[in-house]
Protein backbone atom coordinates (compact mmCIF):
# COMPACT_ATOMS: atom_id res chain seq x y z
CA UNK A 1 0.00 0.00 0.00
CA UNK A 2 1.26 3.79 -0.49
CA UNK A 3 2.28 5.22 1.92
CA UNK A 4 2.10 8.91 2.64
CA UNK A 5 4.44 10.97 1.49
CA UNK A 6 4.26 14.64 3.07
CA UNK A 7 0.60 16.43 2.95
CA UNK A 8 0.75 17.18 -0.69
CA UNK A 9 -0.08 13.49 -1.37
CA UNK A 10 -3.15 13.77 -0.29
CA UNK A 11 -3.96 17.55 -1.38
CA UNK A 12 -6.94 17.43 -3.92
CA UNK A 13 -7.47 21.03 -5.40
CA UNK A 14 -10.99 20.07 -6.76
CA UNK A 15 -12.27 19.20 -3.30
CA UNK A 16 -12.04 23.07 -2.02
CA UNK A 17 -14.01 23.80 -5.38
CA UNK A 18 -15.68 21.72 -7.11
CA UNK A 19 -15.61 17.62 -6.33
CA UNK A 20 -17.09 18.42 -2.49
CA UNK A 21 -20.03 20.36 -4.26
CA UNK A 22 -23.16 18.33 -5.49
CA UNK A 23 -21.98 18.28 -9.29
CA UNK A 24 -18.61 16.67 -10.18
CA UNK A 25 -18.70 16.84 -13.51
CA UNK A 26 -19.52 19.35 -16.24
CA UNK A 27 -22.67 19.60 -18.06
CA UNK A 28 -21.51 18.02 -21.33
CA UNK A 29 -20.42 14.98 -19.32
CA UNK A 30 -23.49 14.93 -17.31
CA UNK A 31 -25.25 14.69 -20.20
CA UNK A 32 -23.69 12.42 -22.06
CA UNK A 33 -23.59 10.19 -19.23
CA UNK A 34 -27.37 10.44 -18.64
CA UNK A 35 -28.09 9.31 -22.58
CA UNK A 36 -25.73 6.37 -22.08
CA UNK A 37 -27.84 5.54 -18.90
CA UNK A 38 -30.76 6.00 -20.96
CA UNK A 39 -29.47 3.49 -23.69
CA UNK A 40 -28.70 1.02 -21.31
CA UNK A 41 -32.12 1.73 -19.58
CA UNK A 42 -33.31 0.34 -23.39
CA UNK A 43 -31.28 -2.49 -23.84
CA UNK A 44 -30.56 -3.95 -20.40
CA UNK A 45 -33.10 -5.25 -17.78
CA UNK A 46 -32.67 -3.29 -14.48
CA UNK A 47 -30.98 -6.12 -12.74
CA UNK A 48 -28.06 -5.91 -15.31
CA UNK A 49 -28.09 -2.25 -15.92
CA UNK A 50 -26.30 -1.19 -12.81
CA UNK A 51 -23.59 -4.03 -12.93
CA UNK A 52 -23.18 -3.01 -16.65
CA UNK A 53 -22.38 0.04 -15.35
CA UNK A 54 -20.40 -0.74 -12.99
CA UNK A 55 -17.50 -2.64 -15.16
CA UNK A 56 -17.64 -0.19 -17.57
CA UNK A 57 -16.68 2.27 -14.69
CA UNK A 58 -12.93 0.62 -13.77
CA UNK A 59 -13.90 1.45 -10.18
CA UNK A 60 -12.20 -0.62 -7.23
CA UNK A 61 -15.88 -0.83 -5.74
CA UNK A 62 -19.15 0.83 -5.37
CA UNK A 63 -22.74 0.84 -3.34
CA UNK A 64 -25.60 2.23 -3.85
CA UNK A 65 -29.08 2.90 -2.05
CA UNK A 66 -32.17 4.18 -3.04
CA UNK A 67 -34.65 4.78 0.00
CA UNK A 68 -38.46 6.73 1.04
CA UNK A 69 -40.07 7.73 3.97
CA UNK A 70 -40.78 4.41 5.13
CA UNK A 71 -37.22 2.51 4.56
CA UNK A 72 -34.88 1.23 2.04
CA UNK A 73 -36.50 0.68 -1.43
CA UNK A 74 -32.90 -0.73 -3.03
CA UNK A 75 -29.40 -1.25 -2.04
CA UNK A 76 -26.73 -2.86 -3.38
CA UNK A 77 -22.65 -3.57 -3.52
CA UNK A 78 -20.61 -3.67 -6.24
CA UNK A 79 -16.67 -4.73 -5.97
CA UNK A 80 -13.86 -4.59 -3.98
CA UNK A 81 -13.42 -2.74 -0.87
CA UNK A 82 -9.67 -4.07 -0.93
CA UNK A 83 -8.34 -5.45 -3.82
CA UNK A 84 -5.56 -7.06 -2.40
CA UNK A 85 -7.76 -8.92 0.05
CA UNK A 86 -10.52 -10.10 -2.28
CA UNK A 87 -12.96 -8.43 0.74
CA UNK A 88 -16.43 -6.84 -1.26
CA UNK A 89 -17.78 -4.09 -1.11
CA UNK A 90 -20.88 -4.38 0.27
CA UNK A 91 -23.88 -1.75 1.13
CA UNK A 92 -22.54 -1.87 4.97
CA UNK A 93 -18.84 -1.36 3.67
CA UNK A 94 -17.20 1.94 5.56
CA UNK A 95 -15.05 4.51 4.31
CA UNK A 96 -14.79 8.18 4.23
CA UNK A 97 -17.83 9.98 2.47
CA UNK A 98 -16.26 14.04 2.41
CA UNK A 99 -17.95 17.02 2.13
CA UNK A 100 -21.19 14.72 3.00
CA UNK A 101 -20.03 15.46 6.08
CA UNK A 102 -20.84 18.91 6.00
CA UNK A 103 -24.70 18.09 6.15
CA UNK A 104 -24.42 17.18 9.27
CA UNK A 105 -22.84 20.77 10.14
CA UNK A 106 -25.80 21.94 9.21
CA UNK A 107 -28.28 19.85 10.97
CA UNK A 108 -26.54 20.68 14.10
CA UNK A 109 -26.75 24.78 13.70
CA UNK A 110 -30.83 24.01 12.69
CA UNK A 111 -31.05 21.87 15.86
CA UNK A 112 -29.29 24.04 17.75
CA UNK A 113 -31.29 27.15 16.18
CA UNK A 114 -34.68 25.13 17.38
CA UNK A 115 -33.51 25.03 20.45
CA UNK A 116 -32.94 28.61 21.14
CA UNK A 117 -29.27 27.82 21.63
CA UNK A 118 -27.84 30.06 18.63
CA UNK A 119 -29.44 32.66 16.07
CA UNK A 120 -28.55 31.78 13.30
CA UNK A 121 -28.25 35.43 12.10
CA UNK A 122 -26.44 36.58 14.66
CA UNK A 123 -22.44 36.69 14.92
CA UNK A 124 -21.05 33.48 14.88
CA UNK A 125 -17.87 34.93 16.99
CA UNK A 126 -19.86 36.23 19.59
CA UNK A 127 -18.79 33.28 22.02
CA UNK A 128 -15.96 32.47 20.90
CA UNK A 129 -11.98 33.23 22.88
CA UNK A 130 -10.78 34.90 19.52
CA UNK A 131 -13.00 36.92 16.92
CA UNK A 132 -13.45 36.19 13.20
CA UNK A 133 -13.34 39.00 11.10
CA UNK A 134 -12.61 39.91 7.36
CA UNK A 135 -9.41 42.27 8.14
CA UNK A 136 -11.00 44.56 4.83
CA UNK A 137 -14.21 44.85 6.55
CA UNK A 138 -13.87 44.62 10.33
CA UNK A 139 -17.30 46.02 11.51
CA UNK A 140 -18.96 43.30 9.08
CA UNK A 141 -19.73 40.23 11.83
CA UNK A 142 -20.05 36.95 9.99
CA UNK A 143 -23.16 34.84 11.03
CA UNK A 144 -23.77 31.46 11.20
CA UNK A 145 -26.19 31.89 8.29
CA UNK A 146 -23.38 33.02 6.40
CA UNK A 147 -21.51 30.32 7.16
CA UNK A 148 -23.89 27.90 6.35
CA UNK A 149 -24.56 28.97 2.90
CA UNK A 150 -20.81 30.16 1.90
CA UNK A 151 -21.62 33.22 1.81
CA UNK A 152 -19.16 34.73 4.53
CA UNK A 153 -16.30 35.66 2.61
CA UNK A 154 -13.97 32.74 3.83
CA UNK A 155 -11.53 31.48 1.11
CA UNK A 156 -9.85 28.14 1.13
CA UNK A 157 -6.05 28.89 0.79
CA UNK A 158 -4.52 26.43 -1.04
CA UNK A 159 -1.04 25.86 0.57
CA UNK A 160 -3.01 26.25 4.03
CA UNK A 161 -5.62 24.22 3.98
CA UNK A 162 -3.33 21.33 3.08
CA UNK A 163 -2.19 21.11 6.30
CA UNK A 164 -5.43 20.14 7.08
CA UNK A 165 -4.30 16.28 5.50
CA UNK A 166 -2.51 13.96 8.15
CA UNK A 167 -0.81 10.84 7.56
CA UNK A 168 -2.79 7.75 10.05
CA UNK A 169 -6.34 6.43 11.21
CA UNK A 170 -6.09 8.73 14.71
CA UNK A 171 -9.05 9.53 16.29
CA UNK A 172 -10.27 13.34 15.66
CA UNK A 173 -8.30 15.89 16.89
CA UNK A 174 -9.51 19.11 18.62
CA UNK A 175 -9.76 20.75 15.43
CA UNK A 176 -10.12 24.74 16.94
CA UNK A 177 -6.04 24.90 17.25
CA UNK A 178 -5.78 24.51 13.46
CA UNK A 179 -9.30 26.79 12.92
CA UNK A 180 -7.96 29.51 15.21
CA UNK A 181 -3.96 29.27 13.29
CA UNK A 182 -6.03 29.66 9.92
CA UNK A 183 -7.96 32.57 11.07
CA UNK A 184 -5.04 34.20 13.25
CA UNK A 185 -5.80 37.83 13.45
CA UNK A 186 -1.68 38.24 14.82
CA UNK A 187 -0.61 37.81 11.04
CA UNK A 188 -2.42 40.20 9.01
CA UNK A 189 -0.59 39.29 5.51
CA UNK A 190 -1.70 35.69 5.93
CA UNK A 191 -4.97 36.85 7.19
CA UNK A 192 -5.97 38.58 3.96
CA UNK A 193 -5.82 35.53 1.75
CA UNK A 194 -7.62 33.86 3.76
CA UNK A 195 -11.00 36.04 2.88
CA UNK A 196 -12.05 37.00 -0.37
CA UNK A 197 -12.43 40.65 -2.12
CA UNK A 198 -16.31 41.43 -1.08
CA UNK A 199 -17.60 42.09 2.41
CA UNK A 200 -19.63 38.68 4.01
CA UNK A 201 -22.93 38.59 2.97
CA UNK A 202 -22.53 39.83 -0.47
CA UNK A 203 -21.47 36.99 -2.75
CA UNK A 204 -21.36 32.71 -2.70
CA UNK A 205 -17.84 31.42 -2.59
CA UNK A 206 -17.72 27.59 -1.22
CA UNK A 207 -15.58 27.65 1.72
CA UNK A 208 -14.49 24.22 3.61
CA UNK A 209 -13.11 26.54 6.14
CA UNK A 210 -15.68 28.17 6.89
CA UNK A 211 -17.49 24.90 7.63
CA UNK A 212 -14.74 24.18 9.67
CA UNK A 213 -14.87 27.52 11.83
CA UNK A 214 -19.06 26.53 12.15
CA UNK A 215 -18.52 23.51 13.64
CA UNK A 216 -15.81 24.82 16.10
CA UNK A 217 -18.24 27.84 16.75
CA UNK A 218 -20.95 25.71 18.00
CA UNK A 219 -18.44 23.51 20.00
CA UNK A 220 -17.47 26.32 21.94
CA UNK A 221 -20.91 27.94 22.14
CA UNK A 222 -22.34 24.46 23.58
CA UNK A 223 -19.24 23.02 25.24
CA UNK A 224 -19.43 20.01 23.43
CA UNK A 225 -17.08 18.19 20.99
CA UNK A 226 -18.50 18.31 17.62
CA UNK A 227 -18.53 14.76 16.98
CA UNK A 228 -19.93 13.53 20.69
CA UNK A 229 -23.08 16.22 19.84
CA UNK A 230 -23.59 14.53 16.28
CA UNK A 231 -23.28 11.22 18.41
CA UNK A 232 -26.23 12.28 20.66
CA UNK A 233 -28.46 13.70 18.18
CA UNK A 234 -28.28 11.64 15.24
CA UNK A 235 -25.78 8.84 15.45
CA UNK A 236 -27.42 6.97 18.28
CA UNK A 237 -30.89 7.82 17.77
CA UNK A 238 -31.02 7.04 14.33
CA UNK A 239 -29.06 3.63 14.58
CA UNK A 240 -25.90 4.76 12.23
CA UNK A 241 -24.12 2.18 14.31
CA UNK A 242 -20.83 2.09 12.13
CA UNK A 243 -20.96 6.34 10.94
CA UNK A 244 -18.60 8.55 12.65
CA UNK A 245 -14.82 10.51 12.56
CA UNK A 246 -13.21 7.56 13.86
CA UNK A 247 -11.41 4.88 12.17
CA UNK A 248 -12.27 1.51 13.84
CA UNK A 249 -10.30 -1.31 13.44
CA UNK A 250 -12.88 -4.10 14.63
CA UNK A 251 -14.66 -3.38 11.40
CA UNK A 252 -11.60 -5.43 10.09
CA UNK A 253 -12.50 -6.00 6.16
CA UNK A 254 -15.31 -3.83 6.17
CA UNK A 255 -13.20 -0.81 6.11
CA UNK A 256 -12.67 0.04 2.42
CA UNK A 257 -9.38 1.00 1.27
CA UNK A 258 -8.93 4.26 -0.95
CA UNK A 259 -7.74 4.10 -4.64
CA UNK A 260 -6.24 7.41 -5.88
CA UNK A 261 -5.00 8.63 -9.69
CA UNK A 262 -5.31 7.87 -13.03
CA UNK A 263 -5.80 4.03 -13.77
CA UNK A 264 -5.88 3.01 -17.08
CA UNK A 265 -6.14 -0.98 -15.30
CA UNK A 266 -6.75 -1.71 -12.42
CA UNK A 267 -8.28 0.18 -9.29
CA UNK A 268 -5.46 2.80 -8.96
CA UNK A 269 -2.83 3.54 -6.08
CA UNK A 270 -4.22 2.22 -2.92
CA UNK A 271 -3.70 4.90 -0.14
CA UNK A 272 -2.47 4.67 3.64
CA UNK A 273 -5.33 6.21 5.94
CA UNK A 274 -5.55 9.42 6.79
CA UNK A 275 -7.07 11.93 8.53
CA UNK A 276 -8.13 15.37 8.01
CA UNK A 277 -7.41 18.28 11.18
CA UNK A 278 -10.94 20.15 10.05
CA UNK A 279 -12.97 16.38 10.16
CA UNK A 280 -16.27 17.81 10.65
CA UNK A 281 -15.87 19.57 7.18
CA UNK A 282 -14.79 16.19 5.15
CA UNK A 283 -13.95 13.36 7.84
CA UNK A 284 -17.57 11.38 8.51
CA UNK A 285 -16.73 7.80 8.14
CA UNK A 286 -20.08 6.00 6.69
CA UNK A 287 -22.13 3.15 4.74
CA UNK A 288 -24.44 3.18 2.12
CA UNK A 289 -26.59 1.39 4.83
CA UNK A 290 -26.30 4.25 7.32
CA UNK A 291 -26.43 7.14 5.08
CA UNK A 292 -30.40 5.62 3.59
CA UNK A 293 -30.84 5.64 7.24
CA UNK A 294 -29.89 9.43 7.51
CA UNK A 295 -31.83 10.19 4.42
CA UNK A 296 -34.92 8.11 5.46
CA UNK A 297 -34.88 9.88 8.72
CA UNK A 298 -34.95 13.54 7.18
CA UNK A 299 -37.60 12.70 4.26
CA UNK A 300 -40.26 11.39 7.49
CA UNK A 301 -39.02 14.82 9.71
CA UNK A 302 -39.73 16.66 7.01
CA UNK A 303 -43.38 15.53 6.26
CA UNK A 304 -43.95 16.00 9.60
CA UNK A 305 -43.45 12.23 11.09
CA UNK A 306 -42.37 11.64 14.60
CA UNK A 307 -38.46 10.79 14.44
CA UNK A 308 -35.37 11.61 16.82
CA UNK A 309 -34.81 14.64 14.61
CA UNK A 310 -36.75 17.82 15.33
CA UNK A 311 -39.00 18.37 11.90
CA UNK A 312 -38.86 21.75 12.31
CA UNK A 313 -35.36 21.87 12.48
CA UNK A 314 -35.16 19.56 9.38
CA UNK A 315 -37.12 22.09 7.68
CA UNK A 316 -35.11 24.90 8.33
CA UNK A 317 -32.16 23.18 7.38
CA UNK A 318 -33.34 22.42 3.78
CA UNK A 319 -35.63 25.32 3.29
CA UNK A 320 -33.88 27.57 0.78
CA UNK A 321 -31.92 30.50 2.17
CA UNK A 322 -31.77 33.01 -0.50
CA UNK A 323 -35.13 35.14 -2.11
CA UNK A 324 -35.27 33.84 -5.65
CA UNK A 325 -34.91 37.42 -6.84
CA UNK A 326 -31.52 37.65 -4.48
CA UNK A 327 -29.38 34.95 -4.65
CA UNK A 328 -25.74 36.19 -4.12
CA UNK A 329 -23.20 36.61 -7.13
CA UNK A 330 -21.25 33.26 -7.35
CA UNK A 331 -23.98 30.89 -6.96
CA UNK A 332 -23.56 28.54 -9.66
CA UNK A 333 -26.06 28.50 -12.37
CA UNK A 334 -26.35 24.41 -11.92
CA UNK A 335 -28.01 25.45 -8.02
CA UNK A 336 -30.38 27.76 -7.85
CA UNK A 337 -30.50 28.18 -4.10
CA UNK A 338 -29.01 26.70 -0.87
CA UNK A 339 -30.01 25.53 2.57
CA UNK A 340 -27.97 25.07 5.30
CA UNK A 341 -24.63 23.06 4.13
CA UNK A 342 -27.18 21.52 1.63
CA UNK A 343 -27.38 22.30 -2.00
CA UNK A 344 -30.17 22.62 -4.08
CA UNK A 345 -30.26 21.49 -7.90
CA UNK A 346 -32.46 22.53 -10.67
CA UNK A 347 -33.67 19.04 -11.05
CA UNK A 348 -35.31 19.84 -7.77
CA UNK A 349 -33.42 17.89 -5.77
CA UNK A 350 -31.11 18.91 -2.53
CA UNK A 351 -28.30 17.00 -1.51
CA UNK A 352 -24.05 17.11 -1.38
CA UNK A 353 -21.10 15.48 -2.61
CA UNK A 354 -17.81 14.78 -1.42
CA UNK A 355 -14.41 14.38 -3.20
CA UNK A 356 -11.07 13.77 -1.46
CA UNK A 357 -8.24 11.58 -2.95
CA UNK A 358 -9.06 7.97 -2.80
CA UNK A 359 -12.97 8.61 -2.40
CA UNK A 360 -15.94 10.06 -3.77
CA UNK A 361 -19.65 10.15 -2.61
CA UNK A 362 -23.11 11.83 -3.85
CA UNK A 363 -26.31 12.38 -1.60
CA UNK A 364 -29.40 13.79 -2.51
CA UNK A 365 -33.33 14.06 -1.07
CA UNK A 366 -36.19 14.84 -3.49
CA UNK A 367 -38.53 16.30 -1.09
CA UNK A 368 -41.69 16.12 -3.70
CA UNK A 369 -41.63 12.32 -4.42
CA UNK A 370 -39.90 11.19 -0.83
CA UNK A 371 -37.55 9.52 -1.81
CA UNK A 372 -33.55 9.39 -1.46
CA UNK A 373 -30.28 8.63 -3.44
CA UNK A 374 -26.95 7.37 -2.08
CA UNK A 375 -24.00 6.58 -3.96
CA UNK A 376 -20.49 5.94 -2.71
CA UNK A 377 -17.35 4.95 -4.05
CA UNK A 378 -13.92 3.95 -2.75
CA UNK A 379 -12.19 5.84 -5.59
CA UNK A 380 -11.60 9.89 -6.55
CA UNK A 381 -12.70 10.21 -10.17
CA UNK A 382 -10.19 13.20 -10.88
CA UNK A 383 -8.46 11.49 -13.44
CA UNK A 384 -10.66 8.67 -14.34
CA UNK A 385 -12.91 10.00 -17.29
CA UNK A 386 -14.65 6.67 -17.53
CA UNK A 387 -15.24 6.37 -14.09
CA UNK A 388 -16.66 9.73 -14.21
CA UNK A 389 -19.70 8.75 -17.22
CA UNK A 390 -20.44 5.50 -15.53
CA UNK A 391 -20.88 7.30 -12.22
CA UNK A 392 -23.31 10.19 -13.05
CA UNK A 393 -24.74 7.12 -15.55
CA UNK A 394 -25.70 4.96 -12.15
CA UNK A 395 -26.51 8.25 -10.55
CA UNK A 396 -29.16 8.72 -13.11
CA UNK A 397 -30.33 5.50 -12.71
CA UNK A 398 -30.70 5.25 -9.40
CA UNK A 399 -33.56 8.15 -9.91
CA UNK A 400 -35.85 5.81 -12.06
CA UNK A 401 -35.70 3.39 -8.81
Amino acid sequence: MATFAGRESYRDPVRRVTSHRFGIVGPALVAAACLASATLAAERAPETRLPALFAQSGLPGLCVAVVDRDGPRFSAGFGLADVATGAPYTVDTVQPVGSVSKTLVGLMLAEAAERDEIDLDSPADATMPWPLRHPRFPDSRITWRQLATHTASIVDAEAAYARAYVPGPALPPPMEPFVREYFDAAAPKALAQRFGEGAPGTAYRYSNMGAAYAAVALEVRLGRRFDALVAERVLEPLGMTVSGWRFDPALGPRNATLYAGAAARGPGKPLSPYTLLTWADGGLRSSCRDLGRYLTTLLRAHAGASTPLSSPAVRRMLAPQFAANATPPGLPDTEPNQGLFWQFRRNGTIGHSGGDPGLSAFIALDLATGRGRVLLTNADLEERPKARQAFTGIWSDLATR
